[in-house]
């Protein structure tokens, strides 16, 4: 949770999902840059915990939206988030939640001993 905690806004806090007591998810947001004319722009993660029982239980959308309420709460209206293109369970989630493509940075990072595409998803939120 520290590694986490130390990413997560000030602002906007760190949400957690519990199931039986057990930490099941992870939702929160931090500013997209530093520069003051992005202010309003966040990066959003989530994170799920993989055991089967929780799959398709809706828990990361409940999770989620509760993330969007705040971060639209705290002025925040544009929520940026950075998917591995090779991870289509979260590029169909984001879908879903209403965000839309807005770019492809290639070989933006290695992991599983291969270069990783970034693929940038947008979601406006209402004023």
């Amino acid at each position: 949770i520290y590694w986490v905690m130390m990413r997560s806004s000030k602002h906007i806090p760190l949400l957690v999902a519990l199931n039986e007591s057990r930490l099941v998810g992870v939702a929160f947001a931090r500013p997209f840059r530093q520069q003051s004319g992005s202010a309003h722009v966040y990066e959003s993660s989530l994170y799920l915990a993989p055991q089967s029982e929780i799959k398709r239980k809706g828990i990361g959308t409940r999770l989620f939206h509760a993330l969007l309420e705040r971060m639209s709460q705290h002025g925040i209206s544009e929520v940026i988030a950075v998917i591995d293109d090779q991870n289509a369970a979260s590029l169909a989630f984001h879908e879903k939640i209403g965000f839309h493509p807005a770019g492809t940075i290639l070989r933006a990072g290695f992991k599983f001993g291969q270069f990783r595409n970034a693929r940038f998803y947008q979601l406006s939120l209402p004023a």
